[in-house]
């Protein structure tokens, strides 16, 4: 009975159905690789039917090679398409794909017609400064503890400047609305990476500073 190629069609038919009836069924869940595999395996089932068709006939005709050619390059094509999604998936490719709608849209900030000229996005807004850290070239470059002005004198001490390490003690710094120079420091403390390379961490205790200018 397994010999009549009427039986052996059927019998792949219902199979091969019910195989791409689960791929497609995959294909809702958004089961990428599982929908591949399932129509890879409905495939298979159809192409050894039809070796089994064959190998029963006396004679090879060209229709039976082009039927046997054609299912299996359809197996092989769902399976190369399997072992893709296998290794990359597309699920996680999409994921790193940017999406353009999410950009945010250009602020366009149009100035008076009489000038002639217009700005695009935002103006750009200088970051408040902290009242305890000294800027040198508009760089932080050290936090201070127990700061006593004296503007008779035209001095200011510090108890403890922590984190200096990009402190350069021969130039002026910034220090609030006081532009200074350290005329002494008690103390200098810290780690180096080597006997002459950079500072890791670095303190100068009780320092002394001449006030140079008053920016306001």
């Amino acid at each position: 009975m397994i010999g009549n190629p009427a039986i052996i069609w059927t019998i792949a038919g219902i199979l091969g159905a019910a195989c791409f009836a689960r791929g497609l069924k995959m294909k809702d869940n958004s089961r990428v690789l599982a929908e591949l595999l399932w129509y890879t395996f409905g495939a298979a089932i159809l192409a050894g039917a039809a070796i089994l068709w064959i190998s029963m006939e006396k004679e090879v005709l060209v229709q039976y090679r082009i039927v046997l050619a054609l299912l299996g390059a359809i197996f092989g094509a769902l399976s190369l398409l399997s072992i893709g999604e296998w290794i990359r998936p597309i699920a996680s490719a999409s994921a790193q794909t940017p999406q353009v709608g999410s950009q945010p849209a250009p602020n366009f900030n149009f100035q008076a017609p009489s000038t002639n000229q217009f700005n695009f996005g935002a103006p750009p807004q200088t970051p408040a400064r902290d009242p305890d850290t000294l800027y040198q070239l508009q760089h932080p470059v050290g936090q201070v503890e127990r700061a006593a002005v004296d503007v008779a004198s035209s001095t200011v001490t510090f108890d403890l400047i922590r984190g200096a390490m990009n402190l350069n003690v021969e130039a002026d710094f910034e220090y609030r609305q006081y532009i200074l120079h350290i005329t002494q420091s008690a103390a200098e403390m810290g780690q180096k990476e080597s006997p002459q390379g950079r500072w890791i961490e670095r303190r100068l205790a009780r320092v002394t500073c001449r006030i140079v200018n008053v920016t306001r």
